[in-house]
């Protein structure tokens, strides 16, 4: 992993010279943070320490007045850049200010399969939280642990037995990938063996791909079946094999519907996905689970019940996906139907347990 400064920096317009710097014109009464970020990323690009006249030069539209007024200020950013972790001091013997550069980039983290998972987890469980602040930073920092090492990725804080156990391995789902994506971009018929996990088979298949996906931890893509005759959302860890048509060389074999949107498919949920016929279900959440219904269970009815917790009721077409998510949601969160599905939940728990 590379080494990360505490800040992301702006890249600036400079020229630096031993002792001769050119000034940038700063916006007058920038905000502290920003005037701040400006001056850290200047200093980190000077060769050696550099007085505050030097300072104050760079920046001469915030440090402005007499220099007793330019000398508060300065004080007060240099207390704030301390105080925020920057490590930055006062060469005496030059009478000038630098960043250590060795004190201020932070060191290469390493992380065990285990701790991966325990961050992850933890990292998912706080994004369920209402009103979190800096939840655009925490999903940045989630999507950056994933792609450090992707053989890592958001499946591995997940126990085993509540996966996709039918998986194809990650090197053959990113040759997959490849092919998918030349042939929706040539418009070029799939031949595909698929599993089914609902029916627990294998179909041959040839589909016309309109689009793929990436979608929390797993690539899909949609397309026409015309093993169903209709469009279907497919899981690339599901295929088995793939190759391309090798009919009408160097012509397209289809055209994509003109209303066609694959973000419509990418935002639907797991549960959704037409494995079987529409079956009605229903879940109860309790606890710190209950006020979140509606981002646990989007689209689904939500009513309280006289116990307290809240329900969502809703038709899924892959009960085993709405069966590993609500397992997934921990002793707060239970399935009230279909018997089925709770049959099958109490199966997953019960070879978690003996494992």
């Amino acid at each position: 992993m590379n080494r990360r400064p505490h800040f992301r920096i702006t890249p600036l317009r400079y020229v630096s010279t031993p002792r001769k710097l050119r000034s940038v014109k700063e916006p007058r009464g920038a905000r502290p943070a920003q005037r701040l970020l400006r001056i850290v990323g200047w200093l980190l690009t000077c060769e050696q320490p550099v007085t505050r006249e030097e300072i104050w030069d760079q920046f001469p539209g915030e440090y402005t007045g007499d220099p007793t007024t330019k000398e508060r200020k300065w004080t007060r950013d240099k207390d704030a850049l301390r105080e925020a972790g920057v490590p930055i001091s006062y060469m005496e013997d030059v009478k000038g200010y630098v960043v250590q550069r060795d004190q201020y980039y932070l060191p290469a983290l390493h992380f065990s399969p285990t701790e991966v998972a325990m961050l992850w987890t933890a990292g998912q469980a706080a994004l369920r939280l209402r009103g979190l602040p800096w939840r655009e930073e925490l999903e940045s920092a989630l999507r950056k642990l994933r792609s450090a090492d992707p053989a890592r990725h958001a499946r591995a804080a997940v126990p085993p037995l509540l996966q996709d156990t039918n998986a194809a391995a990650p090197d053959e789902q990113a040759c997959f990938v490849e092919l998918i994506k030349d042939a929706a971009r040539q418009r070029k018929r799939l031949w595909m063996r698929y599993f089914t996990a609902g029916r627990s088979e294998e179909t041959e298949r040839e589909v016309d791909v309109h689009g793929i996906a990436w979608r929390r931890g797993a690539w899909l893509f949609v397309g026409h079946c015309h093993l169903r005759g209709a469009p279907r959302v497919f899981y690339v860890s599901r295929v088995r094999g793939l190759k391309l048509s090798d009919q009408n060389p160097g012509a397209s074999d289809y055209e994509v519907p003109a209303d066609f949107d694959i973000r419509r498919y990418a935002v639907q949920q797991e549960w959704d996905y037409w494995i079987h016929a529409p079956v009605a279900a229903s879940v109860a959440l309790r606890g710190g689970l209950a006020p979140l219904a509606d981002t646990l269970l989007p689209g689904a009815a939500v009513s309280n019940s006289e116990d307290g917790a809240t329900v969502g009721e809703l038709h899924v077409r892959n009960l085993d996906a709405l069966v590993r998510h609500v397992l997934s949601l921990g002793p707060d969160a239970e399935l009230l139907a279909p018997e089925e599905g709770r049959a099958r939940a109490r199966e997953m728990l019960d070879k978690l347990v003996r494992a």
